[in-house]
């Protein structure tokens, strides 16, 4: 009996040290890989450099270049992102900077051991989808999130909208009969590019 409960706890002792060293281990292969993020735009407001490139290189995969469409990257969708949430409320910013944070940086929970803006494009879409068909809820509800938060900043851009034949808000573009100027609080609609003219 005491040669038995000694090897389980000697074999309990050896998977922690060696759980331990491999995670202790990939932190530093991530932190010393030496990703650029000096691409990164000046003048960011919520975002910073590495925050921003790594939703940029998300959005490039998610929201690719189509003959006739612009993908994300080609339309700013990480800019536009920036701009968008920089006056959200500090949870919302807080949890951004988490999600893109771990995106880039916990890799290793997917068996990879560089940064997210490192991979090749191939690599990159297998690591999405290892996120995506996790067995682990919040891992899988993360990105999820991040596919659902790229597909809705691409499409509220208003350059994305001639691409999928998208004309635009009909509200204080089309009279439905009570007129331009009769459509209700909904008629001062916020969004500039409203009145922009596309081609067809």
């Amino acid at each position: 009996m005491m040669g038995t409960a000694l090897s389980r706890r000697t074999f309990l002792k050896r998977s922690i040290g060696a759980t331990v060293g491999l995670l202790a281990g990939s932190l530093p292969l991530v932190a010393c890989a030496g990703p650029a993020y000096s691409h990164a735009p000046a003048g960011l407001l919520l975002f910073t450099p590495k925050e921003w490139t790594v939703l940029d290189a998300a959005v490039r995969r998610l929201a690719p270049a189509q003959p006739g469409r612009p993908g994300g990257g080609e339309l700013g969708t990480a800019t536009f992102a920036d701009h968008l949430f920089a006056r959200a409320n500090p949870r919302l910013k807080a949890d951004l900077s988490r999600l893109l944070g771990t995106f880039e940086d916990y890799t290793f929970l997917a068996g990879r051991f560089k940064p997210f803006t490192m991979m090749t494009p191939a690599e990159q879409d297998a690591y999405l989808a290892n996120w995506l068909d996790s067995g682990l809820g919040v891992k899988r509800q993360a990105g999820v999130g991040l596919v659902r938060l790229a597909s809705m900043l691409y499409y509220m851009d208003p350059g994305a909208w001639p691409g999928i034949r998208y004309p635009g808000p009909w509200v204080g573009r089309i009279d439905v009969g009570l007129g331009l100027d009769n459509q209700g609080p909904m008629a001062a609609n916020p969004n500039p590019n409203v009145f922009r003219k596309y081609p067809a």
